[in-house]
């Protein structure tokens, strides 16, 4: 509080001073015209001329870093309107250094410089946001500058000052055309005005006011040595002093409000966005022991954000070592510095998320190095949703618990109606044998037909809670991962088969098959349900050609595993394909109970084996034509449940 009080008085103290000081230099000139006119013209006009160099000085050294053209445009334009101003200075009434001309002369000049600054200045503010050429910038105004000398002294110049007369229309009207000129250059840098900074801004705008403020009392004069003479030379004197405040003072004490005003803005626009980021960001220094491992590392920025999901406040932790600021971190499960020092050392940027367990909390995390040595994260705290994650886990895993009791529970009903049930079964088909043999029933008599049809559905019940006892042992079985060789499986199934395959002299043609990874016994099961079903609905006058063949195919899923289609394809009955939504369907039969035997639960076991091992399965069929049906499987893919 002390050392702000203290710098607020020494900055008033300087203003004062610096107002005490322009007083008397001001007072010293005045004197100087009273007692020498030409004295004080001659020290006005140096004093605007060397401050024209300065800024011209400034700007030409500075021309290769700084980003936008307008110093360097208004330098060059200085160094010519300083040019004109000399030979004002030299033409003015009492030098002699041009005995041949009268006072006419300097106010040619005055006029000309006078021109070439307004219209620099309106120009200027154009060339904010581009870099120009300098040698082009400077080669134009030395044109400009040779045509306005050459036109003064050959006469093609307007006049604008007569001995005994004073002052032409042409230098009154200049004069005004030159303030309104100036003024609009003050209201272009006001549109810009963002890209300059305010001090300086105001400085510039209030250069330009005292100019024109100059001119209008130049067009009141009636000879070069009269009071609005006098007050003119002063108005220009402030006006470029305070031009000199606004770039060469600002240029060498604060080069960042003018020089290098680009950056200040990137800069303070990369403070707030840092400072608003929405995820909190921090900087750092990795520490390497003797051997270049990491240790440790330091804290070296932080934003808002980071402070907020941590906790920790940056005065508090900023140059600090991790270790100072969180204790013990190093025991973490996270090894969060050989992490960073990972990322600091090879250039390799890292994305995780991870729980600390000395903040408590859970953050994604993406960590980059800017260069060697040093690493920056970008963190969010997702604390909250992982604790929603867990919440939602820790329910699924209830409602898988609860679906496999229900699971086992079906497994139990399925055991119970295939084993309790078939006994009540047995004895209602044994009885009805009994009925017939022992009451001596003829064929012909109404109760035979009656215990013919008891004993026929009691075996259809039968059949039907096999198929669903094959179906449920599907969905109960484990899920191995085994080679299995198709070929050999087919084999299998064929000589399952092989009593109706006689009986039916079906021919069936097996080709080479690849081998898959799977259920043996269930891939058993899927061919001997598929063939069966051919040789089932064989056409009446054909007797039954099978063939089972393969194609492989290439999944754009999974372009590093092989996937097969098994072919088989028969001459049978076959169907119409708009039923196709149906033949997988438990208990659908697309033909009658009378025609073709079976309870419709065959195909169904099929897909269901089928899609058990990631694959798929359907058919393409032409009623009286056949059927194929093509059986999709991975040659690598693990068994689904």
């Amino acid at each position: 509080m002390q050392t702000e009080r203290i710098r607020s008085i020494s900055t008033q103290v300087k203003k004062y001073f610096t107002i005490f000081a322009m007083t008397c230099i001001l007072v010293a000139l005045y004197l100087a015209s009273r007692y020498n006119y030409l004295l004080f013209h001659s020290l006005a006009e140096i004093f605007s001329i060397v401050i024209a160099c300065g800024i011209f000085i400034i700007a030409w050294n500075s021309r290769q870093f700084v980003s936008n053209g307008y110093l360097l445009f208004l330098g060059i334009a200085f160094l010519f309107i300083g040019l004109l101003d000399l030979l004002h200075t030299f033409s003015y009434k009492g030098m002699s250094f041009f005995p041949n001309h009268d006072s006419d002369l300097p106010t040619q000049l005055w006029i000309a410089a006078r021109y070439l600054q307004s219209v620099s200045f309106l120009c200027a503010p154009f060339l904010l946001r581009r870099r120009i050429e300098a040698r082009f910038i400077f080669a134009g105004y030395s044109l400009v500058t040779f045509i306005l000398i050459f036109s003064i002294f050959t006469g093609l110049f307007p006049s604008c000052y007569i001995e005994g007369v004073g002052l032409t229309p042409f230098k009154i009207a200049s004069e005004y055309i030159i303030s309104a000129i100036l003024l609009a250059s003050i209201i272009l840098l006001f549109h810009y005005r963002l890209e300059f900074d305010p001090k300086v801004l105001r400085l510039i705008v209030w250069s330009l006011v005292l100019a024109i403020a100059s001119e209008f009392s130049f067009t009141f004069y009636l000879n070069v040595y009269d009071l609005f003479n006098l007050i003119g030379h002063y108005l220009k004197i402030l006006s470029f002093y305070i031009m000199y405040k606004a770039i060469i003072e600002t240029a060498l004490r604060q080069p960042y409000n003018l020089l290098f005003r680009g950056l200040k803005q990137s800069e303070e626009r990369y403070n707030s966005l840092f400072e608003h980021m929405i995820d909190g960001f921090a900087r750092h220094r990795i520490l390497l022991d003797d051997k270049g491992q990491p240790i440790d590392y330091i804290f070296l920025e932080v934003n808002m954000a980071f402070e907020e999901q941590t906790g920790l406040n940056r005065k508090d932790i900023i140059g600090k070592r991790i270790t100072e600021v969180l204790p013990g971190i190093e025991n973490d499960p996270t090894d969060w510095i050989g992490v960073y020092g990972k990322v600091a050392l090879t250039g390799n940027s890292a994305r995780f998320e991870s729980y600390s367990e000395k903040l408590g909390k859970w953050y994604s995390i993406i960590a980059y190095s800017p260069e060697k040595g040093s690493f920056a994260t970008v963190s969010k705290d997702i604390t909250q949703h992982k604790q929603m994650e867990e919440a939602l886990e820790a329910k699924v895993r209830e409602r898988t618990a609860e679906l496999e009791r229900s699971n086992r529970e079906l497994q139990d009903f399925a055991f119970v109606a295939s084993h309790d049930l078939q006994e009540p079964l047995r004895k209602i088909r044994t009885f009805g044998d009994l009925l017939i043999t022992r009451a001596e029933i003829h064929s012909n008599d109404r109760r035979h037909l009656y215990i013919t049809r008891m004993r026929e559905s009691a075996g259809r019940m039968q059949s039907l809670l096999r198929s669903l006892l094959e179906y449920s042992r599907v969905t109960s079985r484990e899920k191995p991962r085994e080679k299995v060789e198709l070929g050999r499986a087919v084999e299998e199934a064929l000589s399952n088969l092989e009593m109706i395959i006689h009986e039916k002299e079906a021919s069936v043609a097996v080709e080479k098959l690849p081998v898959i990874e799977g259920d043996y016994h269930q891939i058993v099961q899927l061919f001997q349900n598929v063939i069966a079903n051919a040789l089932k609905f064989q056409r009446p006058d054909e007797t039954p050609q099978i063939r089972v063949y393969q194609n492989k195919i290439d999944d754009q899923q999974s372009p590093n595993k092989n996937v097969y289609q098994i072919m088989v394809e028969d001459n049978g009955v076959g169907f119409s394909e708009r039923y196709l939504s149906k033949i997988f369907m438990p208990f659908q039969r697309l033909h009658g109970k009378d025609e073709f035997k079976g309870v419709g639960i065959g195909l169904t076991i099929c897909k269901k084996i089928v899609e058990r091992h990631g694959g798929s399965i359907t058919v393409r069929s032409s009623l009286g034509k056949g059927s194929t049906f093509i059986i999709t499987l991975p040659e690598m893919q693990g068994i689904e449940g």
